[in-house]
């Protein structure tokens, strides 16, 4: 039998000019055969002929291509380096080029309210807030009444009883101001239900929740189960109003694609990303997951035929008077049936797309690897010396330096209550800590792992990327034995480690992960569930919960298209007080650039303003000299003449605490663009001790990543002028690389800090370097040896105790992309 290579389809054929046949009929779509070709198509060719299936036959994936027992380690991807270790490419450009192939049938044509085309390059219809041409402001009667209502209701969320007396005290204060004028005595609103009613009438983001009630079947007998006699709510919304108010963002204007293609890079080759799919609610997807977990076969490494729908039917129809048989063999129950086996276009099997945060980051990661680890330390060196291991792992983590956006552990790892990101944020630091106390073979394990990790999340994936991530999948089930041989598991038979071997083809089917995870329903649980949720009577609070949210999602709408139209400032999202570095970090909607660092807006004013007295005050007499020969060089590049004199630079000088990059980084949380903000900071006091950051420098643009690249430790950001040209720089502190390429044990590059006598570590090695020659923060991590770490030490002394550095391409999707 011939089996169909193409993604998705089951069918088998006895011949093959029978597949051809097939393949011509069903799957060919007008494209001329481009086997040859493989998987890269040039733009010329694919222009020519209109449409192309979405997925070539390089990567067809299905689990029988993987010898799950034996696989062969990939091929070595560190330009030199002995061990295999899935190497990430180039960051995409914000300026993607390449062609788009559109479909030929769902085109997209922009219609206007009538349902006629509308010719091409037709600009937009007017925003306006309300439908009162009259009354922008309305249901309110002004801005101030709108500020009021949006203060109490959004910012302030001001319980009923306090918005009432709030009420009369201003009509009592009014009455007493003006007490003969009803009208200026007056509250803005009468109470807590006027305001609510305004809130209603709000007409932007109107996309209201409607209710129907279930009836209970009366013939139903006493020994019915108890929820089939229980009557419920069902709360649903108009998905036609839902996805009209989503269109009518304006920002959507030149971000939306309203019709489906296949994006090609200049070379042809085929991406994928920009998916996005809406995921059922946690809860509910997990009741859904749940009612397939007992019939999961024993061993889910072995070769197997693909369930579907029409298997279903034939398995059921075969053994319908059997059940037993049905469950033993299939994972079957007679009696139950998934909710959508009779839907005409659905099948079970094929919807189920990729989850990263349960699958593989809290599934594999937290649950399976790091707990499996622990479990060697304890079978190799007995419980007591496991659990010394084990307390200098958490003190490792504990003194890792601090870096925006990074979640710290103070005490280590041992906690009870982990979420999505408490286990995303050990995935970033735990590799460096463990490295010491496990065999090589474990550590690579670990690192094919999390190298798969940061390749899936991306938001934009090529043909080049698929291979990798495969190369990676093969690499960590290779290294995986290292668990089997020091009896820590008997088998991997793990539904969510199997997972893994499928993403390759659901990143075809489905698009970049990084638009399907549940972190992106997740990340709004606060505002959405629990915030409500608190503002509800906690009894039956379904349905408050859902009108708090509509009236919210009015107030935002409405709040939106005030500031579009220029009626009020836009607001910026509120910092989050319990977490200090959410500052120093965050998305940001500035238009596209590769990479951009500008210096904090307000200096410093407690330091000197001449240099000579600066490089006193910061104990670095080298200072004027190391600014003179930065400024000879921007003068006179490339001069090497020493008989020239150094520039005298007598303008006052600024110095700064913090600098700002901003990057593309559409992979992290960034801005409708895929833009992302990054504080740098060098400050004597941050909390009670300094805080100086780490940067990395370009130092040859033509060099692909890290070789392009060096880590500086900045000492101060300064700006001075000369002639009249502001100069913004930074005095560094240079880091050296260890070695010419990454350490083959933990696949992270080792640099060490530069000293001009390195024997006693003094004179480090200085330089004032202008800002626009930085890139970003880097997270630089101590390579701790093996000695064990003193409880004395804490995470600001981490960069000024240790002698050797892992520069951390796992801080965050960006540091991934470009460090390699």
């Amino acid at each position: 039998m011939v089996r169909c290579r193409f993604p998705g389809c089951i069918e088998r054929f006895k011949r093959q000019r029978d597949l051809t046949l097939h393949m011509n009929l069903r799957h060919f779509r007008g494209l001329a055969d481009t086997s040859s070709q493989g998987p890269s198509l040039s733009s010329q060719s694919t222009a020519q002929q209109g449409t192309m299936e979405p997925t070539p036959d390089n990567f067809d994936i299905d689990p029988e291509d993987f010898d799950m027992c034996h696989p062969a380690p990939a091929s070595p991807t560190h330009n030199g380096e002995d061990e295999p270790h899935a190497s990430p490419s180039l960051p995409p450009s914000p300026h993607r080029s390449g062609a788009k192939i559109y479909h030929p049938h769902l085109f997209g044509q922009k219609l206007d309210e009538k349902g006629q085309p509308l010719v091409p390059d037709t600009p937009a219809p007017p925003i306006h807030p309300t439908q009162d041409p009259d009354n922008l402001w309305a249901p309110f009667d002004g801005e101030a009444e709108f500020r009021l209502a949006d203060l109490l209701y959004r910012k302030v969320e001001m319980s009923q009883g306090n918005v009432d007396e709030l009420m009369d005290i201003w009509s009592l204060f009014g009455s007493q101001c003006h007490p003969e004028d009803d009208d200026a005595a007056s509250a803005p609103f009468h109470d807590y239900k006027d305001l609510f009613e305004d809130i209603d009438r709000i007409q932007a983001g109107d996309a209201p929740w409607k209710c129907f009630q279930t009836v209970v079947d009366e013939s139903l007998g006493s020994s019915a189960p108890e929820w089939q006699k229980t009557s419920y709510q069902v709360w649903y919304r108009d998905p036609d109003v839902v996805i009209s108010q989503i269109l009518s963002n304006p920002l959507l204007i030149h971000d939306f694609d309203p019709c489906p293609y296949i994006h090609l890079d200049p070379h042809g080759k085929r991406r994928w990303s920009d998916f996005r799919h809406l995921l059922p609610t946690t809860q509910n997807k997990s009741y859904f997951l749940e009612s397939f977990k007992a019939g999961v076969e024993d061993n889910l490494d072995a070769p197997a035929d693909r369930r579907t729908r029409h298997l279903d039917n034939i398995w059921l129809e075969e053994h319908k008077d059997n059940g037993r048989t049905l469950w033993d063999n299939f994972g079957m129950d007679d009696g139950i049936l998934p909710f959508t086996h009779h839907f005409p276009r659905a099948d079970i099997h094929e919807m189920l797309s990729a989850d990263i945060l349960h699958q593989i980051i809290k599934g594999c990661f937290k649950d399976m690897l790091v707990e499996w680890i622990l479990q060697y330390l304890v079978i190799e060196h007995g419980e007591k010396k496991a659990n010394e291991i084990i307390d200098d792992i958490d003190r490792r983590i504990a003194v890792v330096p601090a870096f925006p956006g990074l979640c710290r552990f103070p005490h280590g790892r041992r906690f009870k209550q982990w979420t999505g990101d408490d286990s995303k944020a050990l995935m970033k630091v735990f590799l460096p800590a463990v490295a010491d106390y496990i065999p090589d073979d474990m550590m690579k394990c670990l690192s094919s792992f999390l190298d798969f990790c940061y390749l899936v999340r991306r938001s934009d994936i090529d043909e080049d990327m698929l291979q990798q991530i495969n190369r990676s999948i093969q690499t960590f089930h290779h290294y995986r034995a290292i668990f089997l041989s020091t009896g820590v598991r008997t088998n991997f038979n793990l539904p969510r480690l199997h997972a893994m071997i499928h993403y390759p083809l659901l990143i075809i089917q489905f698009g970049a992960p990084n638009g399907l995870c549940a972190s992106i329903t997740e990340s709004r649980h606060i505002t959405a569930v629990k915030k409500p949720w608190r503002r509800s009577r906690h009894y039956n609070a379904l349905s408050q919960v859902l009108l708090t949210n509509q009236q919210l999602d009015k107030l935002h709408a409405l709040r939106f298209l005030l500031a579009h139209c220029g009626l009020l400032p836009p607001i910026d999202p509120p910092l989050d007080p319990f977490d200090a570095e959410h500052d120093d970090i965050g998305p940001v909607d500035s238009e596209l650039a590769q990479a951009k660092v500008e210096l904090a807006k307000t200096r410093d004013s407690t330091y000197p303003r001449q240099l000579q007295a600066l490089a006193l005050h910061i104990q670095e007499p080298i200072l004027v000299l190391l600014t003179q020969q930065f400024l000879h060089e921007q003068l006179h590049p490339g001069d090497d003449n020493g008989d020239i004199a150094l520039p005298n630079i007598t303008s006052k000088v600024n110095v700064y605490h913090s600098a700002v990059a901003k990057f593309y980084a559409p992979s992290d949380l960034s801005g409708v663009r895929g833009m992302m903000r990054e504080r740098i900071r060098s400050t004597p006091s941050w909390y009670g001790h300094p805080r100086r950051d780490c940067v990395l420098v370009v130092i040859n643009a033509n060099r692909e990543g890290f070789r392009g690249m060096s880590v500086a430790r900045v000492r101060l950001f300064f700006s001075f002028r000369y002639h009249g040209v502001m100069y913004p720089c930074a005095l560094v502190h240079w880091f050296n690389c260890y070695g010419h390429s990454r350490d083959p044990k933990t696949g992270m590059w080792v640099v060490r800090p530069g000293f001009r006598d390195p024997q006693r570590r003094q004179h480090p090695q200085l330089a004032v370097i202008h800002i626009d020659t930085l890139l970003r923060g880097v997270h630089l991590i101590p390579k701790y040896d093996s000695k064990a770490i003193p409880s004395e030490v804490k995470h600001y002394h981490s960069l000024d105790l240790f002698t050797a550095f892992y520069v951390n391409q796992y801080a965050d999707y960006h540091a991934n992309e470009i460090i390699f």
